[in-house]
């Protein structure tokens, strides 16, 4: 059970493409922020330093330091640590990165639920595929 938690955090992980702040510090303001499943606060401001949430509030009251990015996120809703695990397991093939209606095989499927997949993908890395 281990090995599958650890292998769907690395694939998520690997599919997530969270932009890259110019700086240690970024301001996401405007957004509906819900922070705990109960405290929803309307047009929030929060920093995040380092990778981590350094302050929170209304926007205009939480201050960010020189230098520090700006995202607006007007009309957005944030809920923290919630994870989007969408996925098709079984449409990829691991080794050539392949994707298409012929590959979502049983077999492939069974590769894609296979734990000790993740020693293999590392032996053989492929270039990420990204459906359109």
């Amino acid at each position: 059970m281990r090995s599958i938690l650890i292998l769907s955090c690395l694939f998520l992980a690997a599919c997530s493409e969270a932009p890259k702040p110019e700086s240690a510090a970024t301001l996401f303001e405007g957004a509906k922020l819900i922070s705990d499943g109960s405290t929803v606060i309307d047009n929030s401001a929060f920093l995040m330093e380092n990778g981590k949430f350094t302050k929170v509030g209304k926007k205009g009251a939480v201050e960010a330091p020189a230098g520090a990015a700006r995202v607006d996120l007007a009309g957005k809703t944030v809920i923290p640590a919630l994870i989007d695990s969408h996925a098709h397991l079984g449409w990829a093939v691991i080794r050539t990165g392949a994707i298409g209606k012929d590959t979502y095989t049983k077999e492939n499927l069974i590769d894609h639920l296979d734990p000790r997949r993740l020693l293999r993908s590392r032996r053989h890395p492929q270039p990420r595929h990204r459906p359109r």
